[in-house]
């Protein structure tokens, strides 16, 4: 009983059957339904959180706005293992950067050439991961890179990368770099920034700016730097973060915080205190808003640190130096970008750690660690799940270690 029983064809205001794909739509008490075409493509009107690239896909935060997805999720499954091109030489330090959908970008240094840099871009076909190169480049002409760091700015497409090297000549090159399909021009500017740095590492707000980190004469300084569309650099003043009261080699990582728009900076010293400190860049102009020690004070070598967007904190591991033991903490800005607030540390294993990676993946709301478990001279690969959903929440004491090789 009741229901519409319905054996022939449906007219509206006479044999009108509409169109392939229509959908009949009610017109309201007393109105005659019609037929509709749905839209195949419908667009949605946002609130942007912060810069988005043309085409890039976007998440909806918490608080309503749309922000770009910076990392999406492949398939677990590995292709056949690609070697990079020109195997034939020994290749160091390597360096892997996404830099757009299914692209990345790698560095290694040829240390039976001198150990000067080279490159090259290459491309994954994402329904078989097969990795497809570009051709390798030398970056720059300098000779005995000593260490590098590179940044992607999704905003330009373009790679900004600082070495530094221990031979004559250029010290310290900063190079902007445009990619088309696979090819890298090195067309930016080159900047020198004097001798006696080292300790070089870059971050990207992803539009435009970068924040560069660097050791000099004892000091920690910071400049920002913008890179145009055609990888031109342009530079401000050099500012001092530690304020003279490091001495020795430092040790910095930085993360960019899209929420608030600085930076967070984590820097150690062996046997001295680890600093947290919150930056921020206005075209070349860069300040330092706050800095604050790092829970426990001394002891802190060795740091790597990732943005926590879901809890807009910033996560920071590193060793140990009483113990050696590999421990992690969280901390945060506050909305004004200026006060810090320290977590709890925790020990993620007791194991010593050597170099390091530290990942974030947006899309498993987890952080991945690499590094060289010199306890048992082998490499470790961490997952690290983080407890809770606010600020100042750790990761979980428990360490998962995914494989050890």
């Amino acid at each position: 009983a009741g229901g519409i029983d319905i054996t022939g064809n449906i007219g509206l205001g006479g044999a009108n059957y509409g169109t392939s794909g229509q959908v009949l739509t009610s017109g309201g008490s007393g109105a005659n339904a019609t037929w509709t075409t749905v839209e195949a493509a419908p667009t949605v009107a946002g609130v942007a959180n912060g810069a988005i690239a043309t085409d890039k896909a976007v998440i909806v935060e918490d608080d309503g706005k749309l922000a770009e997805v910076l990392e999406q999720g492949v398939s677990a499954a590995q292709s056949a293992i690609t070697p990079a091109p020109t195997p034939s030489y020994n290749k160091t330090q390597p360096l892997v950067l996404n830099c757009g959908t299914n692209k990345f970008i790698t560095f290694w240094e040829r240390s039976d050439y001198s150990n000067r840099l080279y490159g090259c871009v290459a491309t994954i076909d994402p329904s078989t991961n097969a990795i497809t190169y570009g051709s390798v480049q030398q970056i720059f002409n300098q000779l005995g890179v000593l260490n590098y760091d590179a940044c992607y700015d999704s905003s330009t497409g373009n790679v900004f990368l600082i070495t530094h090297s221990g031979q004559t000549g250029p010290d310290t090159v900063c190079i902007g770099m445009t990619i088309s399909g696979t090819n890298i021009s090195q067309s930016g500017q080159r900047v020198n920034l004097g001798s006696n740095v080292s300790s070089v590492k870059c971050a990207s707000n992803n539009n435009g700016g970068v924040l560069v980190l660097y050791q000099n004469g004892g000091n920690m300084n910071a400049r920002a730097a913008t890179m145009a569309a055609n990888g031109a650099l342009a530079w401000g003043s050099a500012s001092s973060i530690s304020g003279g009261t490091y001495n020795g080699n430092h040790v910095m990582s930085a993360a960019y915080d899209t929420d608030r728009e600085v930076f967070g900076v984590a820097i150690t010293n062996g046997g001295q205190d680890g600093k947290a400190v919150i930056m921020s860049i206005n075209g070349t102009a860069v300040t330092v808003n706050n800095t604050n020690n790092l829970q426990g004070g001394f002891h802190y070598d060795g740091v790597e640190t990732v943005y926590d967007p879901m809890r807009k904190q910033f996560l920071t591991t590193y060793r140990y130096t009483p113990n050696n033991y590999t421990k992690g903490i969280s901390w945060y800005t506050d909305t004004a970008g200026t006060g810090i607030v320290i977590g709890t540390d925790f020990t993620i294993t007791t194991n010593r750690l050597g170099s390091q990676k530290l990942t974030w993946s947006d899309t498993l709301d987890k952080a991945y660690l690499q590094f060289n478990n010199d306890t048992i001279n082998q490499v470790s690969l961490v997952e690290l799940t983080v407890s809770g959903t606010g600020q100042g929440t750790g990761f979980t004491n428990t360490m998962s270690s995914i494989f050890t090789t």
